[in-house]
């Protein structure tokens, strides 16, 4: 993964907090099964995507400047 600026990582982490946030209260409300299923796979995928970029980006990043 390329580097990115720490003040743009950290955006684009709280970005996606709220974005799962979002997608979380849209499955919740959905009426219908298959409106609750959608969001939740809607949910799973961006889960997905931002822990992939806090285990390969963040975290490494972090760990290494504590040390």
């Amino acid at each position: 993964m390329s580097t990115i600026n720490p003040q743009e990582l950290i955006s684009t982490l709280k970005s996606q907090h709220r974005g799962l946030q979002a997608d979380l209260s849209l499955a919740l409300a959905a009426a219908d099964g298959k409106g609750a299923a959608q969001g939740l796979a809607k949910f799973k995928t961006d889960l997905l995507a931002h822990l992939k970029l806090e285990d390969e980006v963040f975290y490494p990043d972090y760990l290494e400047k504590k040390e």
